[in-house]
């Protein structure tokens, strides 16, 4: 990923629009971030870090800051980067939630966050989970890996140096994507956990198997106290012959069961005998009664069939029955002439109801028509009422921002006044302090003057010469005095004074400052204040009285606004009713006319039919066609039941005479097996079955207990063999697995433990450290070196910690006994190395950009050199580095540079030099 521009607006201290081409930086090399201090030189790195990721560029560093204090309500808060990534140039745009002012109407309201990634196709995606999806997809990065390998960040760079091991796993887990062989550690436990509970499965199945053989006793080897002196082949071997044991004595019982069921038929056939003979003889008893009453049944039917006469009656019935059809057909006439009749009367009622509410419609359109023309006319003016409104509106709200733009400035006016006023203080005290530390060093430089007499004459010898006069006698050296400071003191007091006089120069400039951004402030307020009228006061709470005021009337406008649009829509509804109100009406009155000449016409037609069926009434004998009908009904009835009877009387005769000649068959046989079956004890054959039936209980009793114990024995020897296979298979398998997973597990180390991811991502480091190395020993002047500390803890993972190699005196020690300037050197370094290692290693990873935020503050002069020629070597011919710096020689050594600057009216600016 390389920048091409970036776009920022309202965000952080830049109160405006500021685009930065950054490709005109290059496409290799090194370009410096400067400025004045807190202008705003890591928001440069935040607002790259925001628009790839919605989050700034260091931990410290929170999304809520993003929305520029300077700038005003109307600005929008965003940040737009294109850039260019595997030759393909992409653009995203994100803005945090803020505070903004209303499009309509007076007020803030909350802009939500939002995001927008254009693909090099032209595809938008919009959605921020799935441009940050996108994003984090095409770099191959999150936020996290971003600043560790690429952009890193102000205050951030010993995290890398001095992270614990599971800290460093975790971001070599991200970015060379080892959390497979954790997957894989993770795996390997479930399965030896999976199978170690199957292995154990399998072995209390074989005792389930066991415990459920039927026949054992204590003695027996299936017992679970000595079934451990067997193994489990020759328990299997027992169980077969326990099987054939027990099926041999159910072959011998089944014979003997056979023999007791044949028995047992054979006396069931004489105890059936002796009872059909039995039957026979109440038999023959009951026929012959049944006999004689039948015969005396037929002898009464025949009689009644002789006497019973059914002709004249007939006859009779038949002639009534005649007349009554032949009048039905009138009984219809008059029942359709009373169908019509309530058909007429029902549509006469009908129109009755439509006549009374059309006469209500009709009332109720005249009322509601007269209604709405009144109503229009007291709302003909509002249209002029509300384009009044409109100019007071306008005049308002122009007045309102006018007063809102003087009250921030007057705001800001007061806060650098007061800041003038602290800077002041700051001033006399810094001239204070620097006037007493001027006249402490001369009172110590005139006694170290003093002094150097006695300093020569101390280091005089006899016969040597005198360093001032060359004399070679000294009669009378001069004596040092006591309590004298030497040159060294002497120094460090000049530095004091020169560091207090720095001071007071600062100061003395940052009053000249703040008086000449309060006075412009000022001017600005004032000629603001001139342009808005009724303004009576400037200060602060005078102004927001009149902003308040000013909103109040604003708000008081857009209510009455409110309430002259709604009664303009009112007037609209109102003559838009009008026309359709008056076609109403006219319809309502024609279709009164026409509903009037229609009751007329159903009146006379009413009359007409309704004497016809009078007609009709007078010569029927009942009233109603349902009447007759059931008159006739009862006639048919009547003839009918004359004829059934006959008939039921003959059909009778038959049945019995057939009745009888069964009855006397059936006697006939009864006698017949009376006298062909001999007479048998009954008493005897019962108790010869009851002691059969007994035994053959016992004998099917026996048989179920030995074909259970069978069947249940079988299966338990299916079930062994069948657990006996499967375990074998199991513990083989066990034991493979379990000793996988105690390598990959590092259970087989001694004197530590190393996960097999530890073990790959320690691969990976030992080549991160080589790549670091060879700057941090550029960087260093072949002083210092990484070293990954290859000692394991048993208790705990380890293997990614990493200690310094001293060359100078040969000597290994933790990287927390690094100073500042040295841990600088090595953090830098170990962040280079691991960017180089992606680079090359990461699959597909392209770092075409790095960014460095401050640090070389901590470096002397040589050292910089170094750092800044291994930085050098390190953009080459396709990777740019951008750094963030307050160090002066830096600005002297790079060219191509970002320069940030404060504005004295409030936020910063920022712009490219190369």
């Amino acid at each position: 990923m390389r920048p091409l521009k970036l776009t920022v607006s309202a965000f952080g201290p830049y109160a405006g629009r500021v685009t930065l081409e950054m490709s005109r930086l290059g496409e290799s090399g090194i370009y410096l971030i400067c400025g004045d201090t807190g202008a705003g030189k890591t928001t440069v790195f935040d607002a790259i870090a925001f628009a790839l990721f919605g989050e700034g560029s260091g931990s410290e560093r929170s999304r809520d800051g993003f929305r520029s204090k300077y700038s005003d309500a109307d600005t929008p808060t965003f940040v737009e980067l294109e850039f260019t990534h595997k030759d393909e140039i992409y653009t995203v745009r994100r803005n945090p939630e803020y505070p903004r002012a209303k499009k309509r109407g007076g007020g803030m309201t909350v802009e939500s966050a939002g995001a927008e990634l254009t693909m090099p196709d032209g595809r938008v995606i919009s959605d921020q989970r799935a441009v940050n999806s996108a994003l984090t997809e095409l770099l191959g990065v999150n936020r996290e890996q971003f600043m560790q390998i690429s952009m890193i960040a102000q205050g951030e760079f010993l995290k890398l140096l001095l992270a614990k091991t599971e800290d460093r796993q975790r971001i070599l887990r991200g970015i060379f994507k080892t959390h497979r062989y954790e997957l894989l550690t993770e795996r390997l436990r479930e399965d030896e956990r999976r199978l170690r509970a199957e292995c154990a499965d399998k072995r209390q199945t074989i005792d389930f198997h066991l415990d459920s053989v039927v026949g054992k006793d204590e003695a027996s080897p299936f017992s679970r106290e000595r079934r451990g002196d067997f193994t489990l082949e020759e328990l299997v071997s027992a169980l077969d012959s326990l099987i054939r044991e027990q099926k041999g004595e159910r072959s011998l019982l089944l014979r003997e069961h056979t023999a007791t069921d044949r028995m047992i038929e054979e006396a069931n056939e004489r105890q059936r005998r002796a009872k059909e003979r039995n039957e026979a003889r109440v038999r023959e008893k009951s026929l012959t009664e049944e006999i004689s009453s039948l015969s005396e049944k037929i002898d009464v039917l025949k009689e009644k069939i002789k006497s019973a006469g059914t002709d004249a009656k007939s006859k009779e019935i038949g002639e009534e029955l005649a007349l009554l059809r032949h009048r039905l057909p009138e009984y219809t006439r008059l029942e359709e002439l009373s169908g019509v009749l309530a058909e007429l009367e029902e549509r006469r009622t009908a129109i009755s109801a439509e006549l009374s509410g059309i006469g209500r419609r009709i009332a109720d359109n005249r009322e509601s028509l007269a209604d709405a023309e009144r109503e229009a006319e007291l709302l003909a003016d509002i249209p002029e009422r509300i384009i009044e409104n409109e100019k007071e509106r306008q005049s308002a709200t122009t007045r309102l921002s006018a007063l809102r733009e003087l009250y921030d400035l007057v705001k800001l006016n007061d806060r650098q006044t007061a800041e003038l006023e602290r800077a002041r203080e700051d001033y006399i005290a810094a001239s204070a302090r620097f006037g007493s530390m001027s006249e402490r060093y001369a009172l110590i430089y005139r006694r170290f003057l003093d002094a150097q007499a006695g300093v020569l004459a101390a280091s005089l010898e006899e016969g040597g010469a005198c360093p001032v006069c060359g004399s070679r006698v000294h009669p009378s050296p001069a004596r040092a005095p006591t309590d004298v400071p030497d040159e060294g003191e002497l120094k460090k007091e000049k530095e004091f004074l020169d560091e207090a006089g720095m001071e007071a120069q600062r100061a003395s400039e940052c009053c000249s400052s703040l008086i000449a951004l309060t006075e412009r402030g000022r001017s600005d307020a004032e000629k603001l204040a001139e342009r808005i009228s009724g303004l009576e006061a400037m200060e602060c709470d005078a102004v927001r009285v009149e902003v308040e005021r000013a909103e109040d009337a604003v708000s008081s406008l857009a209510v009455t606004r409110a309430e002259l649009d709604a009664l303009s829509k009112r007037r609209d509804e109102i003559l838009s009713r009008i026309p359709p109100l008056r076609a109403s009406l006219a319809d309502a009155e024609r279709a009164l006319a026409e509903l009037g000449a229609e009751e007329a016409s159903l009146r006379a037609r009413y009359e007409e039919k309704y004497k016809e069926k009078q007609n009709i009434a007078i010569n029927l004998d009942y009233p109603t066609k349902f009447e007759a009908e059931k008159h006739i009904a009862d006639v048919e009835k009547r003839l009918s039941d004359i004829e059934v009877a006959s008939l039921e009387n003959e059909k009778m005769l038959r049945e019995h005479e057939f009745l009888l000649a069964t009855r006397k068959t059936e006697l006939t046989e009864s006698r017949r097996l009376l006298d062909t079956v001999a007479e048998l004890d009954g008493d005897s054959l019962s108790a010869t079955l009851a002691e059969l039936h007994e035994r053959r209980e016992g004998e099917l009793g026996r048989l179920e207990t030995l074909g259970f114990s069978i069947s249940s024995n079988e299966r338990a020897r299916a079930g062994l063999a069948e657990a006996m296979a499967t375990l074998g298979g199991l513990e083989k398998k066990y034991a493979m697995v379990r000793s996988l997973y105690a390598t990959a597990s590092g259970e087989n180390i001694s004197g530590g433990r190393l996960r097999l991811e530890a073990y790959i991502q320690s691969a990976y480091f030992d080549r991160i450290l080589r790549r670091a190395n060879t700057r941090l020993l550029v960087m260093s002047a072949g002083q210092y070196e990484l070293k990954r500390c290859e000692e394991l803890d048993a208790r705990s993972q380890s293997g990614l910690d990493v200690s310094i190699i001293d060359h100078y005196n040969g000597t290994e020690r933790g990287v927390r006994t690094l100073s500042g300037g040295e841990s600088f050197m090595a953090s830098l370094s170990l962040a280079l190395g691991l960017a180089d290692e992606v680079q090359s290693e990461a699959g597909g990873i392209r770092l075409e950009s790095m960014f460095i935020d401050e640090g070389f503050g901590s470096l002397d002069s040589d050292t910089l050199t170094l750092a800044m020629r291994a930085l050098s070597g390190l953009s080459g011919t396709d990777r740019i580095v951008g750094i963030i710096s307050h160090v002066a020689e830096l600005k002297e050594r790079i060219d191509s540079r970002i320069v940030v600057t404060k504005r004295p009216s409030g936020g910063s600016t920022a712009h490219i030099e190369c």
